[in-house]
Parts: C-alpha cells; structure tokens; sequence
C-alpha cells in the first residue's frame, strides 16, 4: 500500500499497496441462486433506505447466513494443492450448506498436518527469519477453508459417511473466523469467493476456469492461526502469512508464483536437493564452524524464482476516473465517483480497491459512455445534474442503472477504518471484453481528519480515498472539490476551476495526462507563491497558514532547495515528467509524491536540521522520475522508487549542494543502519539521516532479507527493516554502481548519468523490474553484471574488510614509494568479489584513485607511488557498503 510514494519518515503499510488482488477471472462450479431486487448489506445497519443501494445479491447473503453441515470423518487423507501437501489425520469435514450442488466453504475439527518447502532462496530466507525452520511443517487442529473449482468436492471424497457430531461447533468456529478476519485484518474471503461464483446466476456464464481460488484459515499447534491463500486474479498467486494482533502487522512467510506458471515442476512437498545425504553443494563453503545449509544445497536457486510463462494479465484498463466530493469542517465527505472501464476479457464481477474509511451507499453503470470520454478538458463523465438549481455543497448523483454490490462492516469500537477495503460489484449480465462501460460509485464516510487545535487537515488514506482497480497502472483525473469557502485545495496536475457559491469553494483540477492510478490531496488554508524558472515546469509552492512550519528565510530556503534538487535530477535522470509541480506543507511528519504534487511534512520547512530537510524534499522531488514517471511492476520491484529516490537526495547534497561531508554523512549513516549498528552520531543529535539507536535495537539489519522481499521486511520483530533494507541498502547499490563507473581518471561519473538517463526514458510512463534494471546495468558496463545483482539484490551478506596497508620507500624508481600488504575480506562466501575504491592524496601531486578487485578471503596489494602519500582514504566515499575494521 503502497504507499503511492513513502517519505522518508513514513511507515509504509501495504493494506494498501500490496494487499492482495482480485481479478474476475473463468469461473467455477454451480453455486448459488438468482439475483434479488433489493437487499441491504450485511452489517450495514447505518446506512438509510434512502443511500444504500442495491446492496448485496440475496445469494450472497444466503453464503453468509447459510448452516453447516456434517460430511463425515476423515483418517489419513491427502489434499495436495499446489506445492501444499495436507494430511487430514483424524478429524471431522463439515461442509457448508450446499447450494446447486457447490459449497465453497469447508470446516475440519481433528488433528491434521500442512507442509511445503519453500521454492527459492529468497522465500527459504524468509522462513528462517519469521518461523525458524526450512519448511513449513506446521500441526494442527482446527481449520477453515474457502475453495473453489473442484476442491470442496476433493475434500468430500476424503471422508467416509460416518456421522459426525458437533456441528454447532463447527458453526461457531466459522462465525467466529469471519469475525477475527474482518475485524483484525478486514479481510473477507466470503466476497472473494462468491466473486469467483457469481456467474452461475447469470443466463450466460463464463467457461470454467482450471484455477480455483484457496483460502485456508489454519489453527497451526506451533504457530496459532495463520493462512495460506492461492488466488489465480495476482501476479504472484500464493501467499502464507500470519496476523501478529499484538504489533497489528501481517508477517509474510512466504510468497510465490503457482506451479502452473513453470514447465517443470518439482515434486511437491519435497526439496530438489537433500544435503543430509548428498552433502553440501559446495564443499569449500563448509568451513565456517557455524555453517548451515544454504538454498543451493537444498538445489534451490538464490534468486526469485521467475515463471517460464506467466499466466496473469490484467483483466481491463480504467482510462479515466471523474471525483466530485464534499468535504465539511470537520473532515466528514461525501463522493460520487465515475470511471470509464474497458474490459480485456468477459467480466462477471469487478473488484476495487477503497479506503477503510469510506463506505460504499450506491453502485451504478452505464453501458454507453459519453462521447470523447477520455476528454478530460472538455468532456465530464458525470451527467448534468437534473436539479435546476442544484446545491454547491453536495456532490452529483448517479445516475446510471443500479447494480448488487458487497463491502462488508466490521464491529470494532474506537476505531472508523470500520469498512472492508475491496468493493466487490456484480453485474447482471456477461460485459463482452471491449464493451467500454461507465462505472459509477457514491461512498462516505471519515476521510479527512481535522487536527486539534485548528492544525490542519490530513487525508488519512492517500492511496484508495478513490475506489481503483489494480490492474489499472495509468489513467487521467478529474477532481472537483467542494469545501467551506474558508478552506482551499493542493493537488496534482491543473486547476481550471474555482467559484465560491453560497459559502462553498467549488474547485477543479485535472490531470490530463495519464498517470498511476490515484491522485492525492491537501486540505487547508494556504499563501500561494508561484515560480517559474528557465528550464524548469511551472512550480506552486502551498504553504500552510496555520502551521509554525516557515521559520524566518526557510520559505526562500525551500524554494532555492526545491529549483536545485529538480536542475540536479534533470541532469542525471533527463527532462521533468510533467508538465508541472505542485508541493504543499502538510501538518503530518512525513511526506509522500505523486505525479506533479509532493506533500512535505511541515517540518521540512522549518524545524528540522537543514540536512535533514535536505534529504527529506529532495527524495519527495526524486519520486516524480521514480515512482510517478517509472513506475515499479510489483512489492519486489518498490527499492526502483525508494531506494532510486534516496540515492537522489544524497546527489543533490554532493552535486547540488556541493556538500561532500553532508553526503559522506548520509551514507555512513546508511551503512551503520544496514549493519544494524547503533550510530552514536545519528539519532540522537541534529543530523538525523540514519535510524534512532532504539529502532535499530529492533532490527536485523542486512539479515532481515534481501531487498526483493519488499514490504515483507516490516514484520512484528523488524518493524523499520523495509525502511532500512529497501530505502537505504536500495540507495546504497545505486552509489556502488555509481562508483564502479567512475572514471578514475577524471572523477566523472557520466557512465552513470547516462545509464540512468537511458533507463529513465526506456521506461518513462512505464513500469520497470529488477530484471530490466539488471539488463541495463549490463550494457551500462558492458559486461554481465549478474554477480553484482546476485550479492546486492538478492543476497544478504555485507562484507567486514581488515585493511593491513603501509608505505615504504622503493630505491631506483619511478615511483618512489609503493602502498603495500594485505585486505582480508570476511563475514561472506569465499566467491564473493567487490571493488573497493582507494584514494591516496599527497602534498604536491594530483590524488590517486584506484581500484582493489577483493574476491577471495584474503589478497595481496601492491600499488607503486609518485610520492610520499599524506592521506589514504581505504573504501573512499563509502564505495563498498561494507563494515571496514
């Protein structure tokens, strides 16, 4: 969640970003019984007769409502699915009431086992850091499954008919799973599952589709309740996972592509390789006393493993999306939504990202959209309102045909992320793929928080404030505002519009050019100052009245930071990605970018440290390359933006700044963090590029994980290693490609500017991997760089590096003196190599920079010298991240 764009102090949650995806795909089995007219939706008690829609379908309730029934006893049965291998030892099977001869939800009370090994090195990793073990091989006793296809059926198959008791036991245990479910996690896989089922009801269904969507809710004897999910509409289809509700954080234990994206499989169950009897893959690498089998003893490879053929492709394209929402003083708003959808494929279902915070009161659609639709400038999706004096505080009605829908309401008290975060919307026909249709939304609820003591405004959730589809990577915006006249509105894009009407500012901004798929906002009272610079978009710089944020100069500080930071990325990444900038103060203490607006905390106007603020505003600007024109694929792709966009700020402190301490300061900040070592100069004091000395004691460090496992990083025990890994080990790989281009000659890093110029463009308005990365790294150097990928952004091992250098005079010579001894190299396998710079200044002559090519534990050096040196500078600028004793 993705987090559109995290600042540098944000805590990135992936509720949002990285939650599961759901596409309608080709369904299953029968299931279920015809449409209702009217129903009102479950748990929705709130909602008035007057705004709550269509609501649910009567055969989604009877999913919900329905009994449990007994199916009999299970001793020693198998269920494999996909690399999972379930034994059912010695249990009962109930199955929910079955409807046209399907049930999609099933309870086993009994004794039972689950194991899987993992596919990769990266996801073995994982597992070791989360559960302590090289597989997963988890007992049970208690479990909930939803399943389609033809799985629910595999599991009758399993069971005799002898009767079993208890059923009220097994009722009470799948109410009391939804509960936990929806409240602690608001996940509900009762609408995901009946998505998959919706089309039975229809005249016209959809073929059957050979990719059953699994949940499975296990009481695990070792680990408490943890799940394990197979859903066909992701990229990455399989996640196993467990709610940690004392820290409210989902640790991902392991993630993975579905076999049915690879040509050859392994068996499931069972490791490629068994070192106990084959022993270890490579021998020299058993030295170390405290060894332990790796993923290539277990014939794992190291890296992600990558589909031969990749069976998701997204199911439509949402081209543009019309917001008209109200906002009163005290942050509660009301919104009409309107977007114009085109279906890939014949859709059933749609399902759709939305806030917590929203509740959904009406879906509609209209099957012809208006004409020059993706006209954002002339055309508005909405249709004249047919009041004909309609109210300048109140956002435009629907008006299209109604349609079912389900967004489930959970009962936690104090909290208002009271609201299921998918919307899940059924249509009353087969939508033919191409058939261009509008979909229209009309939610309420909490979205703006107002702060005590008249202190701002925040929008609490900047990514799904707007219900979106996840297939949808790029569309335009057009956004009308409605607030107290008061008040005034930063966003991304152009403002065309703004009349006061009876008390209301009514304000327009448009985003004419495709961009990812959300745009946010700021609330507030603002002094406004424009810039415009040759060279340079037109920039809008909204400061806050209310805030104590600008202290005396720090507004013309901000200003000439912000015109540095973008002339700096110009130069190294190429022209600006659009059209203009708009940057806004917010009261919060983070900061996150979108395509043309960056919302800064206040307190990089003004209280923090100026090297702080430095790389606090600068990284923000970065993301309008990385992130908002770049787009990154996937979780395991997000260090392209965060780490690509720190890396940035340090830049412009070196080269925008000329500040080579401040930039020296930076990395050796980063590096203590990566290292998981306490840095008494960081933190602490002023300067605060690095992580307090407490948060550190929380982390892992450079073990947590390699950077490729992405939000997974923040789990309950290493709350800030995504942080630390993604943003800062991400940075740090860029600055150690930076140095092996350098010329050693000259200094220059043009090799790099042009690699990341050229790989910015290739990319511009697009979305980039690791892989594509690595690929122009590789004619960057013009040499393959897999090693370096393998090590950096794969791996996990950081090396220590035990210099023994001295300088002796050398008789009858050109160079007079020669640098000479020994590196050793430790705390990594034997095959790893670097090159670590070394930079060797003297009185009278020009300073000497040199590479040392380290690969092996230890190395001879021997460097001949025009002079006595004054100065050696071993792993200069930090070249290497590395721990240098």
């Amino acid at each position: 969640m993705t987090l559109f764009f995290t600042g540098l102090f944000t805590n990135c949650t992936f509720g949002s970003d990285n939650g599961r995806r759901m596409r309608s795909k080709p369904i299953f089995a029968a299931f279920l019984a015809g449409l209702s007219t009217v129903a009102i939706l479950a748990n929705n008690s709130s909602l008035s007769e007057n705004d709550a829609g269509l609501g649910p379908p009567t055969s989604y309730t009877a999913l919900r409502t329905g009994n449990v029934e007994s199916v009999g006893h299970i001793n020693n049965g198998v269920l494999t699915i996909d690399r999972f291998t379930f034994e059912f030892e010695d249990g009962d099977l109930y199955l929910a009431q079955s409807i046209e001869g399907h049930s999609p939800i099933a309870v086993y009370l009994g004794q039972g086992r689950v194991h899987a090994v993992p596919p990769d090195g990266v996801e073995l990793q994982q597992l070791r850091k989360l559960i302590d073990a090289d597989m997963l091989d988890e007992p049970f006793d208690r479990a909930v499954f939803w399943l389609t296809g033809s799985l629910s059926e595999q599991l009758r198959a399993l069971a005799d008919t002898t009767p079993v008791p208890d059923v009220k036991k097994a009722a009470e245990l799948l109410k009391e799973r939804r509960e936990h479910l929806l409240e602690d996690q608001l996940v509900n896989p009762d609408s995901r599952v009946f998505a998959e089922l919706w089309h039975n009801t229809l005249d016209t269904k959809l073929p059957v589709s050979d990719q059953p969507y699994f949940y499975a809710d296990i009481d695990g004897q070792k680990h408490d309740w943890f799940s394990i999910e197979i859903d066909p509409s992701e990229r990455e289809e399989i996640r196993v996972a467990r709610f940690e509700d004392r820290h409210d954080t989902t640790n991902v234990w392991m993630s993975f592509h579905a076999l049915d994206d690879f040509t050859a499989t392994d068996t499931p169950g069972q490791f490629p390789r068994n070192p106990d009897n084959e022993g270890p893959a490579n021998p020299s690498s058993t030295t170390q006393d405290d060894y332990e089998w790796q993923a290539v003893d277990y014939g794992l490879p190291t890296r992600v493993l990558t589909p031969d053929h990749e069976r998701w492709k997204p199911i439509l394209s949402i081209s543009r999306t019309d917001v008209d929402i109200a906002i009163k003083n005290n942050g509660e708003s009301v919104a009409s939504t309107a977007s114009v959808v085109v279906p890939f494929e014949p859709l059933a279902v749609l399902r759709l990202r939305i806030s917590p915070f929203a509740q959904v009161t009406d879906v509609r659609w209209r099957a012809q959209p208006t004409e020059n639709s993706d006209d954002v400038r002339q055309v508005t999706l909405f249709p004249p309102s047919a009041d004909s004096d309609p109210a300048a505080d109140v956002p435009v009605s629907l008006s299209g045909d109604p349609l079912h829908f389900v967004q489930e309401t959970h009962k936690r008290r104090m909290q208002d992320d009271l609201y299921e975060p998918w919307l899940t919307v059924f249509f009353p026909r087969i939508v033919k793929s191409d058939e261009r249709f509008i979909l229209e939304i009309a939610y309420k609820g909490k979205l703006v928080r107002r702060l005590r003591g008249g202190r701002g405004y925040v929008l609490k959730d900047t990514i799904n404030w707007i219900p979106r589809h996840p297939d949808t990577r790029k569309k335009k915006f057009g956004l009308t505002f409605r607030i107290p006249e008061h008040l005034d509105i930063a966003s991304g894009g152009r403002r065309v519009e703004d009349d006061i009407e009876n008390g209301t500012r009514v304000t327009r901004w448009i985003v004419n050019t495709p961009v990812r798929s959300t745009m946010a906002f700021q609330l507030g009272r603002f002094n406004i100052e424009q810039l415009t610079e040759d060279n340079l978009p037109p920039l809008s710089i909204y400061s806050d009245r209310n805030h104590p944020g600008f202290s005396p100069g720090s507004r013309e500080r901000t200003s000439q930071n912000l015109i540095g930071s973008l002339r700096t990325y110009i130069d190294y990444f190429g022209p600006y990605p659009f059209e203009s900038l708009v940057v806004t103060e917010t009261p919060e203490t983070d900061g996150q970018a979108f395509p043309g607006l960056v919302l800064l905390t206040f307190g990089a106007f003004g209280p923090l440290h100026s090297g702080e603020a430095d790389l606090f505003w600068s990284h923000e600007v970065a993301h309008q390359w990385w992130g908002a024109s770049v787009d990154w694929e996937d979780y395991r792709d997000q260090w392209i933006s965060e780490g690509f966009a720190h890396y940035a700020a340090a830049l412009y402190a070196l080269i925008g700044l000329e500040d080579e301490n401040q930039f020296n300061e930076m990395l050796d900040a980063w590096r203590h963090d990566v290292l998981g070592e306490v840095n008494v100069g960081q933190g602490i004091g002023l300067k605060r590029y690095g992580f307090r000395p407490t948060v550190i004691r929380e982390s892992d460090g450079n073990k947590s994980g390699p950077i490729v496992a992405g939000y997974r990083l923040r789990t309950s025990d290493t709350p800030f290693d995504y942080r630390i890994q993604v943003y800062e080990k991400g940075a740090f790989i860029l600055h150690m490609l930076r140095m092996l281009s350098l010329d050693l000659k000259t200094g220059s890093d043009e090799r790099f500017r042009l690699l990341m110029r050229t790989f910015a463009e290739n990319h511009r308005g697009a979305v980039a991997n690791t892989r594509a990365f690595e690929e122009a790294v590789t004619v960057a150097f013009d040499e393959p760089m897999d090693w370096f990928f393998d090590q950096w952004v794969y791996g996990t091992d950081v090396p220590t590096y035990r210099p023994d250098l001295k300088t002796s005079p050398v008789r009858d010579s050109v160079m007079p003196f020669v640098l000479h001894g020994t590196i050793r190299q430790e705390n990594v396998p034997a095959e790893f190599k670097m090159a670590v710079p070394i930079r060797v200044e003297f009185e009278h002559h020009e300073p000497l920079l040199q590479r040392i090519w380290i690969n092996q534990p230890e190395i001879s050096v021997e460097i001949p010298l025009p002079a006595e040196p004054t100065k050696i500078l071993f792993n200069y600028q930090h070249g290497v991240l590395a721990s240098v004793q």
